[in-house]
């Protein structure tokens, strides 16, 4: 759909596209697709949220590609966009997890510590997501140690707070993260040996993945 909406959209409307189709690519795991359509994409011409869409893509497709110095930048040009939209202020906090597991994919498990604590006092006044945030950041980083019982501890409690499937009293999405908290639950009970908890976790995971999710 958004190929087809790309070939009969107007030139100031394309970009925006276009950053979406990046964030698209890089959840269907196609890292260096996105790379690609990001150097064609104009940024002058994108509206903040899509800015941070883009920023989400490429931090995706860096950390993928095992390149998390470069994957630093797009959370940071984030959290400046976000200082005064509130919608791209939820996808900026978003966007810190997402940042701390490819720093932790690829070994930088210091450098991702540091996320968690940043989150929860920068978006202090986000009703209660950024400290659900900051516990799930923690819970990587503790998988990223490998401490099992703290990672499951944490990432258990933030999967579980209801406000990360709801929508707050603005009609903002209260970033649906919960799919990939779940598969970094799942990892750390099959690390710690329950087997069993981790296939029904798993089980459940599938069943509610998102179609464009291919990971």
């Amino acid at each position: 759909m958004i190929e087809q909406a790309v070939a009969i959209a107007s030139p100031d409307v394309v970009h925006e596209l276009l950053a979406f189709r990046a964030l698209q690519l890089a959840m269907a795991a196609q890292p260096a697709q996105v790379l690609t359509l990001a150097d064609s994409i104009d940024r002058d011409r994108l509206e903040r949220r899509s800015r941070i869409n883009l920023n989400f893509g490429l931090t995706i497709a860096l950390g993928d590609l095992g390149r998390p110095q470069p994957a630093t930048q797009a959370p940071e040009d984030a959290m400046v966009l976000a200082a005064n939209t509130p919608v791209a202020a939820y996808q900026a906090v978003a966007l810190a997890l997402i940042h701390a597991d490819a720093l932790v994919t690829n070994g930088c498990i210091d450098e991702a510590l540091t996320i968690g604590d940043r989150v929860g006092h920068q978006w202090a006044d986000l009703p209660k997501v950024p400290q659900i945030i900051a516990t799930a950041i923690n819970g990587v980083v503790a998988l990223g140690y490998g401490d099992l019982t703290t990672a499951q501890r944490l990432l258990n409690a933030a999967m579980r707070r209801r406000e990360l499937h709801q929508v707050n009293d603005d009609g903002l999405p209260y970033l649906g993260v919960g799919y990939w908290l779940a598969l970094a639950f799942t990892e750390a009970l099959a690390r710690a040996g329950q087997f069993d908890a981790a296939a029904e976790m798993l089980a459940t995971t599938q069943r509610t993945r998102h179609p464009c999710l291919l990971y």
